[in-house]
């Protein structure tokens, strides 16, 4: 899983067209082993099956099927670490399984829309980098997709043995090894950048030993500099898979940081220009309409469920439907998941999805705010 086939399963889902067959959304953490995924499957099941209405039990139980054989069949990989399945049986069926290297929180829910909110949380907080690892005997550069090295697209040694005669003296063989370097680190450089642009890439980490480390880094040239996030140092005899865990750690924590600057944003735009707003029925009305350019939530916004007319699309959130709407006396009503629906909602307009770890003027706001675009 890269993250374009990410963004492209998300927009899939959030654009799905409603039907009456309701859709299983599975999120399985595979670091707890089969056996604990299972437990939690048969536990929710359980539950569900008790009140699924009889005239949806024959699609529920396909779709579990689908689902269960998809989850058997892909937490036998050590690599993967998070399964992500959605399910949809007898009309326009359809079935999307996703496979993670990083972790998900256990969730399965049965609703008229798939339950994307975890996928969006995993866009915001891993997305694509390029990480260059270079010591004294090696130089690699590395794709790294949410959280997997999808592509290694150069290695060798980029400085070969020295040919020293031996009659040099100490202060020439340094020269020698000191121009060797600096030509290694401008060739490198010039890769660099080609692959950069050819691969539309935005984020860059550099790791290996200090010296080298900091030569690259002097000599990048200023685009490729605005693109780095972080410098890793590591000796030459670590795992090239630690050091990689270690620029995960630190990108995902630069991403952290650049959802607090829109956090800022959305306060500086609702203290002053009026183009930012908090809460939820305020935000939700703000999607349904298109107007926001960023929809900003705090990771751990959970506003429960309402009811939305479908004669009018007038919103109720945290009260049961009534008889009737008070807006078109319409007695047709859909539950919603409230935050699955802003993000639907901000997923088909092509709205921006920021999910922050912690921010106490969001929580202090009702934990939800949109950016507008008027």
């Amino acid at each position: 899983m890269d993250y374009a086939e990410l963004q492209k399963n998300v927009r899939i889902l959030a654009t799905l067209h409603e039907t009456e067959i309701p859709v299983i959304s599975c999120y399985l953490n595979a670091e707890q082993g089969i056996d604990a995924c299972r437990a939690f499957l048969s536990e929710r099941i359980l539950l569900l099956r008790r009140t699924i209405p009889a005239a949806q039990r024959e699609s529920f139980d396909q779709s579990l099927e689908d689902t269960e054989r998809y989850v058997d069949e892909n937490t036998r990989d050590p690599a993967v670490r998070g399964i992500v399945v959605f399910a949809r049986s007898t009309a326009d069926p359809f079935l999307i399984g996703l496979r993670f290297h990083v972790p998900v929180s256990n969730q399965l829910t049965v609703d008229g829309i798939p339950h994307i909110s975890q996928l969006m949380t995993l866009k915001n907080t891993y997305d694509r980098y390029v990480v260059v690892l270079m010591n004294k005997k090696r130089a690699s550069i590395l794709e790294v997709n949410l959280g997997a090295v999808t592509r290694q697209t150069w290695s060798e040694h980029p400085v070969p043995p020295d040919r020293v005669e031996r009659q040099w003296s100490r202060e020439r063989y340094q020269r020698h090894r000191r121009k060797q370097t600096e030509e290694t680190i401008q060739e490198k450089t010039k890769t660099l950048d080609r692959l950069m642009s050819a691969g539309g890439h935005n984020h860059l980490l550099l790791a290996g030993e200090p010296s080298m480390v900091e030569g690259l880094k002097s000599s990048l040239p200023s685009h490729l500099r605005q693109k780095l996030v972080d410098t890793v140092y590591a000796g030459a005899g670590d795992h090239p898979g630690d050091v990689v865990g270690a620029t995960l750690s630190s990108f995902v924590e630069y991403r952290a940081q650049c959802s607090l600057t829109s956090v800022a944003m959305l306060r500086r735009a609702v203290y002053t220009s009026g183009l930012g707003i908090l809460g939820t029925h305020a935000s939700l009305e703000c999607l349904r309409h298109a107007r926001a350019d960023v929809l900003v939530l705090a990771e751990e916004y959970d506003p429960g469920t309402g009811w939305q007319c479908r004669e009018c699309g007038d919103t109720q959130i945290g009260r049961d439907a009534a008889q009737a709407c008070p807006k078109c006396s319409g007695t047709q009503f859909r539950v919603l998941a409230i935050k699955e629906e802003m993000v639907r909602l901000a997923e088909g307009s092509s709205c921006d999805v920021v999910v922050v770890p912690t921010s106490e003027f969001l929580i202090s706001g009702g934990g939800v705010g949109c950016l507008t675009r008027y």
